[in-house]
């Protein structure tokens, strides 16, 4: 995963060290969904890029993954666990943390290169507020740049079938222009973790930390001409 991590490359950035507290469970949001998470695997699912925070954490899948054979064994090898509630909220409650990429197979469909569009989704924020963990948003500057994708018009029967399809399986089917990732840099920049209970409004307060901090590095990260946006979700 080093390997992988420098062939980008992905770096991770983390904005407060400080805020840290390994008696505490972190739900590391990360956004965009990308293709298939390039960031977030290098930098946060696993030690591609030197994860050195003082928190036994757990990347997520989709449940359906665990039915397919070796396939299950190799994710559950990486330390993968379901991304259904009930497991979710156990581990939380057991003070772990997980890494959630919130968009899902719907914000798979909308990367392409040259955007930065965010899903609004509310059961990760739900989850924080029910176990009481610590909500860190994380921005992966480049990560739709992984990957050239073909997009299909909203009115074409191709963009109804991915559709279906996705609705179907749970999962997207992304047609990309070629097999091999661009080798453009993808940079993750970790926000400080917000308390749930510090907050009445908590999906205000955390899209608001998101816009924030994409703001304060958009031209850090080669992002300036690029604009954040929120899109909201008919299935949150």
């Amino acid at each position: 995963y080093r390997w992988v991590s420098e062939y980008f490359p992905v770096k991770r950035h983390v904005t407060n060290r400080e805020a840290c507290d390994e008696k505490k469970p972190y739900i590391f949001l990360y956004h965009p969904h990308g293709i298939i998470g390039m960031g977030a695997n290098s930098a946060l699912n696993t030690n591609g890029c030197d994860f050195d925070l003082p928190l036994q954490r757990y990347g997520t899948t989709l449940r359906a993954l665990f039915y397919i054979p070796i396939f299950r064994d190799w994710i559950i090898a990486h330390g993968f666990v379901s991304a259904d509630k009930k497991t979710l909220t156990r581990l939380l409650e057991a003070k772990k943390s997980v890494v959630l990429v919130p968009g899902g197979a719907p914000e798979a469909y909308l990367a392409k290169p040259n955007t930065f569009q965010i899903m609004q989704r509310r059961g990760s924020l739900r989850l924080a507020k029910e176990t009481g963990a610590l909500l860190v948003p994380v921005l992966g500057f480049g990560e739709n740049d992984a990957f050239s994708t073909i997009q299909f018009d909203p009115d074409s029967v191709w963009y109804r079938s991915q559709q279906k399809v996705c609705k179907l399986l749970s999962f997207s089917l992304p047609i990309v222009s070629s097999p091999f990732c661009n080798a453009s840099p993808i940079d993750v920049v970790m926000g400080s973790p917000i308390d749930p209970s510090s907050t009445e409004d908590l999906e205000a307060t955390y899209y608001d930390s998101v816009q924030k901090r994409y703001n304060d590095n958009k031209d850090r990260f080669r992002h300036s001409d690029i604009p954040l946006e929120l899109i909201a979700s008919p299935n949150s």
